[in-house]
């Protein structure tokens, strides 16, 4: 075990959540760059905590290919769901979408 990778991880993953949640608050011309940077560093967190198995990166970079601004896993685990930012429509996809 890396206690002081974990405490970096958990860190970065607070600032990413900080980060979010300003980009959402202020608004403005940059809010939408600053959310996807942090949902990016927030995604990067779950992949360096070895969370993210190669089926579901997979379908992260298929998002990015098609245009996504950032993507994240959520959900309780054992799964879950990709939250992905779009600044347009969404291009025609070859699997369910659920859009919000």
């Amino acid at each position: 075990k890396q206690p002081e990778l974990a405490q970096s991880l958990d860190l970065q993953m607070l600032d990413a959540v900080n980060a979010c949640q300003s980009a959402l608050e202020e608004g403005g011309n940059e809010a939408l760059a600053q959310l996807a940077q942090a949902m990016n560093k927030a995604a990067d967190c779950f992949f360096q905590w070895g969370l993210v198995s190669e089926s579901l990166q997979q379908h992260m970079q298929q998002l990015l290919k098609s245009g996504a601004l950032a993507v994240k896993p959520t959900g309780s685990g054992g799964g879950g769901y990709v939250v992905s930012l779009w600044e347009g429509p969404l291009p025609e996809m070859d699997f369910a979408v659920i859009k919000i």
